[in-house]
């Protein structure tokens, strides 16, 4: 694993350990984003970061198959070392074959429906948690999506973005993720879905290195939209209509140019 990764799965586990603090709630890790449970939510990042994160860190790739998590990366992420927590506290990783939008909405499960996703558990665990995310239930009959209250959550995201910024947007300019469907994905690749895919994420950026980050492009647009801007304004012949009455004076009928020869004349 590069030291990138490594670097990367240190402040993952920083993160996943912060917001362990309250009572425990279910995540899931790759199911539609709209989900309010999802933990790109809880990380406040987008579909792109939030792949671009995990793929960097060795935590999922991309397959023929698209998106997919690796579980025996995500075993051994919280297996090991960087969570050293204690029975209360605790984080579960584990996969679910269900319908899960029955439960967000509110109605009969269907077996047709049902897809195999990869779901954690964080926080505290208490005798009114629940043992599954399908026993997530509010009082309404819906799965719970929004997760505990925690404070300084804001503070310690923004706090986190920043930190992981540098390594999203490297793998995302290396790879440009508009072709991502073939990042990852050695050719003739018979791998099933099931199986830890071909990592590839960027180095930690050397020294004296520029670094492309969101704003950086912001910027750059804003600059070229503004510049864009002037230069179509500056085209269109404004001046002739800046001296109404000297061109009556003048009897110019097309407008006061002051640039002209003939009108430089008249003067």
């Amino acid at each position: 694993m590069s030291s990138s990764s490594e670097a990367l799965l240190d402040h993952i586990a920083d993160f996943l350990k912060f917001i362990s603090s309250p009572q425990s709630f279910w995540f899931t890790l790759d199911t539609s984003y709209d989900h309010g449970c999802h933990l790109a939510s809880r990380f406040r990042l987008d579909q792109e970061e939030y792949e671009a994160l995990l793929i960097v860190a060795g935590l999922a790739s991309y397959t023929r198959f698209g998106f997919q998590i690796k579980a025996d990366a995500w075993r051994k992420l919280l297996g090991g070392r960087r969570f050293v927590m204690n029975d209360s506290r605790m984080i579960e990783f584990e996969q679910k074959k269900i319908d899960l939008d029955a439960y967000i909405n509110g109605t009969p499960p269907s077996q047709l429906k049902r897809r195999k996703f990869y779901v954690v558990r964080i926080g505290n665990k208490t005798e009114r948690s629940p043992n599954k995310i399908e026993e997530q239930m509010g009082q309404d009959g819906r799965l719970i999506t929004t997760p505990p209250r925690l404070n300084v959550i804001g503070i310690k995201t923004k706090s986190f973005q920043r930190i992981v910024e540098p390594f999203i947007w490297n793998y995302l300019v290396e790879n440009d993720m508009e072709g991502k469907d073939s990042i990852g994905v050695p050719e003739n690749n018979a791998e099933d879905k099931d199986s830890i895919g071909f990592l590839v994420g960027p180095q930690l950026t050397p020294p004296g290195t520029t670094v492309v980050s969101p704003m950086m492009v912001s910027k750059s647009r804003n600059k070229k939209q503004k510049f864009n801007e002037v230069a179509s304004i500056g085209s269109v012949p404004l001046i002739d209509n800046n001296y109404p009455l000297l061109s009556l004076a003048l009897g110019q009928e097309d407008g006061f140019n002051p640039s002209d020869p003939t009108i430089q004349k008249d003067l």
